[in-house]
């Protein structure tokens, strides 16, 4: 607790000084609840500079310095036209929705995160993704981005005043001020297209993931990936392939049902939820677990049957917390997997596993990456 009295207070003026209102404001705003208290640290306000301030920062000279280079007339292009122009929209639309609502039931914390998740998107995403039509001098490239921009410095009006009036002011200025404007109101949104291209983000998260665990560069490229999906994630990947082979740097993906196919499976038993109902039974636990058709085991969570044991002649019923199941990869091959069992085992599990495979022509035609 500060007490002037005691002379542990920090001088809020110090701390404007080095990091700026608007870092200020926006660190009380979006990093906890006002009732959860706070620990106060001048350099966590200095983390909300580097994490969202410069981020968001950076982005827009991005814009400013191509805008320029381009000499781009500032009416040119349309916002929305290509899949991923339409996307970055849509999401816009939805933040603003999500902000509305939260802001009307006066939480700023929450609404303060979904912007910051926006610019993320914006800047790692949208951006990087682009980076080919900004060179080109894409007019609907620049006219997207210019319309985020504007909309996440109007969406920030009441969270880092500052900063959104000089972004607002250089972008747009049909007003003499951003405080002058009224707020953003959620436009039509493409939710099919949301849920695509969060099921191809994490498909190259998972892919990234498994070039990291075989210490395989992201510049090498490679014959093919392998992934298993199902349903409407395969769909969604499907539709959006030509950007998981390029973030992949892949040359072909291929569809697998099951992750049966890239390796096999391994079962071991969770302790911490049969060691207090076994005891001291737990050693023949193990054995009578380790003697189970790994396969068989897969094949009936997949399914939603039980899975019996027997000790001492007695037949005892294992719950799916009970077991932990690993995909140990061919050789070879690396995989990432995500489990996607709840604890009831209400829906059927998907898993999106990688096996990567380079050939020497591959190797020898390696490409440099740029915006990593």
């Amino acid at each position: 607790k500060m007490s002037k009295s005691l002379g542990n207070i920090v001088a809020p003026w110090d701390v404007i000084d080095r990091h700026g209102a608007d870092a200020f404001r926006w660190y009380f705003l979006a990093s906890k609840q006002p009732w959860d208290g706070y620990g106060f640290d001048v350099d966590t306000v200095g983390e909300a500079v580097r994490q969202f301030l410069l981020q968001l920062w950076n982005t827009y000279s991005f814009y400013v310095l191509y805008a320029n280079v381009t000499e781009l007339d500032a009416g040119a292009g349309s916002a929305g036209q290509a899949p991923l122009d339409r996307w970055i929209v849509s999401r816009l639309h939805s933040t603003t929705d999500y902000v509305r609502a939260h802001l009307d039931d006066y939480d700023a914390t929450f609404a303060g995160r979904a912007i910051a998740e926006f610019v993320v998107e914006l800047s790692n995403w949208y951006v990087r993704r682009s980076r080919r039509r900004f060179w080109d001098g894409d007019p609907d490239a620049f006219a997207t981005l210019r319309h985020c921009l504007v909309s996440v410095a109007q969406l920030l009006a009441p969270f880092t005043p500052f900063v959104a009036d000089e972004i607002y002011d250089n972008l747009d200025g049909s007003e003499p001020s951003v405080h002058l404007c009224d707020y953003p109101v959620a436009g039509a949104r493409d939710p099919e297209l949301e849920r695509d291209m969060a099921v191809v983000r994490e498909t190259v998260r998972l892919g990234q993931a498994a070039r990291a665990q075989a210490k395989v560069k992201l510049r090498q490229p490679l014959r093919e990936a392998v992934v298993v999906a199902a349903g409407n994630e395969r769909e969604a990947i499907e539709r959006l392939a030509d950007v998981v082979r390029d973030e992949l740097n892949v040359k072909e993906l291929r569809f697998v049902s099951a992750a049966d196919e890239l390796g096999r499976y391994e079962v071991r038993p969770n302790y911490r939820s049969l060691g207090p109902r076994f005891g001291k039974l737990m050693p023949q636990v193990a054995a009578a677990i380790a003697a189970l058709d790994p396969g068989h085991v897969a094949e009936a969570m997949r399914s939603e049957r039980t899975i019996g044991i027997a000790l001492d002649g007695h037949d005892h019923e294992l719950r799916p917390e009970d077991l932990q199941l690993a995909l140990m990869p061919l050789e070879g091959a690396k995989a990432s997997t995500r489990w996607r069992w709840s604890w009831r085992w209400t829906t059927s599990c998907g898993a999106r596993a990688w096996r990567a495979r380079s050939s020497t022509r591959s190797r020898r035609r390696g490409r440099a990456r740029g915006w990593r």
